[in-house]
């Protein structure tokens, strides 16, 4: 089993009211989305399928995907990736193959990176908010209306 590093890049970071976007990198590689944070924070505490990964453009229905990830003491994996409306077709579109293992303590150390930087940024911030009010009103069948 490979461990990976899940890690971020800041597309547009000097456009602290504007759109600025967290692409996630696996292994150092960028990958074709930019990271939902909500469902990436709550991906670290429940087994559960999560619409972590969005559409580079920022609009969830234009294409996002959603990972299955399972949790365990020492790590957060990713078992399975599935495109925006069919979770019955895995597909692989980050550089590593599913399933993807993540060392706990560091894909904690991330999201706790990205709550604290997404104050700087204008929109993180109110689509964090907004996220998290459908979240906590309607659980997480508001995260995953695509589903």
């Amino acid at each position: 089993m490979k461990i990976h590093k899940l890690g971020f890049t800041i597309a547009n970071s000097e456009d602290s009211e504007g759109f600025p976007q967290f692409l996630p990198t696996v292994d150092g590689h960028k990958e074709p989305a930019s990271l939902l944070l909500l469902p990436l924070e709550l991906s670290a505490t429940k087994d559960a399928i999560y619409p972590i990964l969005n559409c580079g453009c920022g609009e969830w229905d234009c294409g996002g995907y959603f990972i299955e990830v399972k949790n365990t003491e020492e790590y957060v994996i990713w078992n399975a990736i599935y495109g925006l409306g069919n979770l019955r077709k895995k597909i692989e579109i980050v550089h590593a193959l599913t399933p993807i293992h993540f060392l706990r303590k560091e894909y904690e150390a991330l999201i706790n990176e990205l709550l604290i930087l997404k104050d700087n940024y204008k929109y993180e911030a109110i689509v964090y908010k907004i996220d998290k009010e459908q979240y906590e009103k309607s659980g997480l069948g508001s995260l995953a209306y695509f589903l």
